[in-house]
């Protein structure tokens, strides 16, 4: 084989698991999405469907999940932008991220706060309100350091 059918065979093969990466990264970003919807209906997406639910009486809560499912959207977005090789416009969207991203620490913030401040506590969870804060903190301190 001389060195044009090898470039030419290489070329393949790079094409090939490129395309394999994209459609797994836009089947996760899916996946993820569907678990998303599937975990917050009965909270929150279809919220008047499920009237036995527990839900926070505090506005921001749903604010935080508007902002947090827009998230999850940006995400199958880009990854499938990304996969039908539209990078200018994957491009373009990218600055919107950093400002959902920085939307999305100070409402997890603000929200593990209010919740941890309840009589209640967190809504569905029996540990103690200041002990479980340590969680959604740390989690929201993992989000802002990795993302």
């Amino acid at each position: 084989m001389d060195t044009k059918e090898e470039s030419i065979a290489t070329g393949m093969a790079s094409s090939r698991r490129a395309s394999a990466e994209h459609r797994f990264f836009t089947g996760m970003a899916l996946a993820i999405l569907a678990t998303v919807i599937v975990g917050f209906t009965p909270s929150f997406f279809l919220r008047p469907l499920f009237p036995g639910w527990p839900s926070p009486p505090e506005t921001i809560f749903y604010v935080h999940g508007a902002v947090f499912t827009a998230w999850i959207v940006l995400l199958v977005v880009q990854t499938s932008l990304v996969a039908s090789r539209r990078t200018s416009l994957h491009r373009k969207i990218g600055p919107f991220s950093v400002v959902l991203a920085a939307a999305m620490v100070v409402l997890g913030t603000l929200g593990a706060l209010i919740a941890a401040r309840r009589p209640t506590g967190f809504v569905g969870i029996s540990t103690p309100p200041l002990q479980f804060l340590a969680t959604p903190l740390f989690d929201i301190a993992l989000f802002a350091a990795f993302t």
